[in-house]
């Protein structure tokens, strides 16, 4: 009987720990979404909404590019240069991430570009760091260095989210100048949910 128990509490780790849903953004259109997986109902996913504070953004074949023009771009994650995902689990589900992918590159200069993540509960307040593994920033350049890792964030019920995508270059002098393009493209988040509440309490 024990047995039994416990190999159905591993079959039960295993699944949970799998990615059930994808949110994935492409880029190279528009900033819309697509959630895709058997569990793809219990996560809404809007349109990705860009900021940059000088420049031009485009969608194209690799994804949004950002050009900037009057100024050079910032070398540290702010809030000039961004892409904002709004996701947020249906009522009644919390959401854990697990996976995010997506395509990176620069063009024109020299130099490495970097990326960082945060998010937001409830469209105010402070944005929260988002570790992963490798670790951010994530830094790329022209040879197109695409990120597939992992990532550890929950987000519970009855909040709205977004995930804030930071761009940047990670080095100064020419990777900084404002001839140059950085372009995100197919961004997709993996994960699971579960149902909303405490875990429940088992008695022997």
């Amino acid at each position: 009987m024990k047995g039994s128990l416990l190999i159905a509490a591993v079959l039960f780790f295993s699944i949970n720990i799998k990615a059930q849903f994808t949110a994935t953004w492409a880029l190279t259109t528009d900033g819309s979404s697509v959630v895709a997986g058997t569990q793809a109902a219990n996560v809404v996913a809007g349109v990705m909404s860009p900021f940059q504070a000088t420049g031009t953004g485009t969608y194209g074949t690799n994804g949004y590019g950002i050009q900037t023009t009057r100024a050079n771009w910032a070398t540290s994650a702010s809030d000039n240069y961004y892409l904002d995902f709004p996701i947020s689990p249906a009522a009644g589900f919390d959401i854990n991430f697990t996976t995010l992918t997506f395509r990176s590159r620069t063009s024109g200069g020299s130099g490495n570009s970097g990326v960082e993540l945060s998010y937001q509960v409830d469209g105010a307040g402070p944005w929260v760091p988002i570790t992963g593994t490798p670790a951010f920033p994530h830094l790329f350049n022209g040879s197109s260095q695409n990120y597939n890792g992992t990532i550890n964030a929950t987000f519970t019920s009855g909040h709205t989210y977004v995930i804030r995508m930071y761009e940047y270059w990670a080095t100064s002098g020419s990777s900084q100048t404002t001839n140059r393009t950085n372009t995100i493209g197919t961004v997709v988040f993996g994960g699971n949910t579960v149902v909303s509440g405490p875990v429940p309490t088992v008695t022997t």
